[in-house]
């Protein structure tokens, strides 16, 4: 009888054990379960706020592009104003007196020579040797020399 006694707790003992087993097994699953859990919604979390630093980042990049946009549209408009509007006719600047003497002195050597120039002429065409007027008026004349 002993033995089966023996036996009989040998099996209670090893049932109390499986049964043990089973209970931290099953303790395990559920802490394992609810650790992926926790790990889920962590990198829901940490995904959600990258994405939303993404989205500001966005939307930080279209402000400025827009700000780009308006900035090239007033541009444009500047320009295509100023190239439709005729541009501002300035009166003719009047003439000094010393150019409208140097016209009237050069307009009047292009008519032809005087008759002081034809009568230096010789019978045979040589001229004479005296000095004409436009000589005489010429060396008043001040000239502009570049410096190029």
């Amino acid at each position: 009888m002993e033995e089966k006694n023996y036996q009989e707790e040998e099996n209670t003992h090893s049932e109390k054990t499986d049964e043990s087993i089973s209970e931290s097994i099953n303790k395990l699953k559920q802490e394992v379960d609810s650790l992926k859990e926790e790990v889920g919604e962590m990198r829901i979390q940490e995904l959600l706020t990258k994405m939303y630093h993404m989205m500001e980042h966005i939307d930080c990049q279209l402000q400025t592009l827009e700000d780009e946009v308006i900035f090239h549209r007033t541009n444009i408009q500047k320009s295509e104003e100023s190239a439709n509007t005729p541009p501002n006719t300035k009166p003719k600047p009047r003439l000094s007196e010393y150019k409208m003497l140097q016209n009237m002195l050069q307009s009047s050597n292009v008519a032809g020579p005087s008759s002081n120039q034809r009568n230096n002429l010789t019978n045979n065409g040589e001229y004479r040797g005296q000095p004409s007027n436009q000589n005489m008026f010429n060396k008043n004349i001040i000239t502009r020399k570049s410096t190029r």
